[in-house]
């Protein structure tokens, strides 16, 4: 097992993550294996940016331990 630490949107709960912060998944997990695992809401999805360790990387990029993902949201005003 692989530990990645999650940084939700809007601190989004997830069921998946521990109180930390933090999801298990299996050796040789994928970006996007993690990615569909947050389960996000359609709007939600649609405006947040994954990123991995701070890079816009393909959703087929193997994960390691201690990998970061997180949200880039733009939010717009007028």
């Amino acid at each position: 097992m692989i530990r990645v630490k999650v940084f939700t949107p809007f601190g989004l709960p997830n069921k998946k993550l521990d109180e930390r912060g933090w999801m298990e998944l299996p050796e040789g997990a994928t970006f996007g294996k993690a990615a569909a695992g947050l389960g996000m809401p359609g709007p939600v999805a649609k405006i947040c940016m994954l990123r991995l360790n701070g890079e816009a990387l393909p959703f087929n990029t193997p994960l390691k331990d201690s990998d970061v993902i997180s949200c880039v949201v733009f939010i717009r005003g007028g």
